[in-house]
């Protein structure tokens, strides 16, 4: 980028989409395996 250039802004929707399309592209299809920290279900349900 050139210091005259305006860095591009996305959505959180559009870097999503596109950071997705550029893994599959370079490595194929990706799978990833993690852990949700801090979850709790209400009594209610």
């Amino acid at each position: 980028m050139l210091p005259s250039q305006s860095p591009a802004i996305f959505t959180v929707s559009r870097l999503n989409q596109t950071v997705r399309l550029l893994l599959e592209r370079e490595m194929g299809q990706v799978w990833i395996s993690g852990e949700i920290s801090n979850f709790s279900q209400p009594s209610s349900g």
